[in-house]
């Protein structure tokens, strides 16, 4: 993702995940990690009641007063100042309304910005963004979820200790491998300690959050 931001060909990356498998920590993580003094990154979240009002994702972004007979325009260089790329963090991109979509796209194409999405998956990525893709101007990365291994390796280090392999293959079952599902299990208390090594409970205590998750 990072090598996608810093390609002067590409105009940025999608990363496309099912909820919760961690897509929008992972674009955090790698615009926390940009050079500050090269790249300003500004966030976005396309909500689906956002998507029915013009440059309602990106209106915190957008002069007050745009010139009269003219509609909103994004300049990157007012916004990061000389010197500093923009970077747009957007995520849920496939809420995003027409017309945030197509100042975002004008703003790639000059090249003053670059995009980093995340999109869920099964979800209909705005036409204008799927075809800088199938140009191969737009990296895309889809985030599966975590495999038994995996699963495993996540939950001994969440918990500080050995997990036994039927408790870890059990969790990683019930949770598909996505990762805020199994957090939600831990707190739930799925997994108890008894001389040393972590088990699995026989089933799981439907908190609130982890019955809404469910839901």
């Amino acid at each position: 993702m990072r090598s996608a931001l810093l390609d002067a060909r590409a105009s940025g990356v999608i990363v496309v995940g099912d909820a919760g498998v961690g897509k929008t920590w992972l674009a955090g993580k790698v615009a926390a990690h940009l050079d500050p003094r090269r790249n300003l990154v500004v966030r976005a979240k396309a909500t689906e009641a956002a998507a029915r009002i013009p440059y309602g994702a990106l209106a915190h972004l957008l002069p007050a007063d745009p010139a009269p007979g003219e509609g909103p325009r994004l300049d990157p260089e007012a916004v990061a100042g000389p010197g500093r790329r923009l970077v747009l963090a957007v995520d849920d991109v496939h809420n995003l309304d027409p017309a945030s979509t197509a100042l975002i796209v004008d703003v790639l194409g000059h090249g003053g910005a670059r995009l980093l999405a995340a999109a869920r998956t099964g979800a209909q990525i705005p036409a204008p963004l799927d075809e800088l893709y199938r140009d191969g101007a737009l990296h895309r990365l889809e985030l599966g979820p975590l495999s038994h291994a995996q699963t495993a390796l996540l939950l001994e280090t969440v918990v500080g200790g050995q997990v036994d392999d039927a408790g870890a293959r059990r969790m990683w079952r019930i949770a598909g491998g996505n990762p805020l599902f199994l957090r939600e299990l831990v707190l739930a208390g799925m997994l108890t300690e008894s001389g040393g090594v972590w088990r699995c409970a026989a089933g799981p205590t439907l908190t609130p959050r982890l019955r809404e998750l469910i839901e």
